[in-house]
């Protein structure tokens, strides 16, 4: 930024746009690989097994990619209601887990999903 401006107020126009261009494209570039590189996601799952379905909820949503780790168990006075850590890595740009909240719609009913930065310890 000091080169562009040093440029510009030197009266060096075309080395003033030419470093600004540069250092644009520059940005445009690391961006588009930044939002590639996979990484580490969390969220909080809580579920409600729908009647007569049950099953190891890991196991169900370990070929998608994700890690599932049980919490607990909180006894409401109509159905358990069990909330889990989920994992999984991606890039960036791959969005929400739609797939993993279609799949877990097929055999429970979604109670709370709520993506978190850190994953709670």
């Amino acid at each position: 930024m000091t080169a562009i401006g040093l440029a510009f107020g030197g009266g060096q126009y075309g080395l003033g746009f030419a470093g600004t261009a540069l250092t644009l494209l520059t940005l445009l570039v690391l961006k588009w690989i930044d939002v590639r590189i996979p990484r580490d996601h969390h969220a909080e799952l809580d579920i409600v097994w729908k009647e007569g379905r049950t099953g190891d909820f890991g196991e169900i949503v370990k070929p998608l990619g994700y890690r599932a780790r049980l919490v607990g168990m909180e006894q409401r006075p109509d159905h358990p209601v069990f909330p889990f850590e989920i994992g999984w890595t991606r890039p960036d740009r791959g969005g929400a887990p739609m797939d993993l909240l279609s799949l877990v719609d097929q055999r429970c009913e979604v109670k709370k999903f709520s993506l978190v930065s850190e994953p709670a310890h």
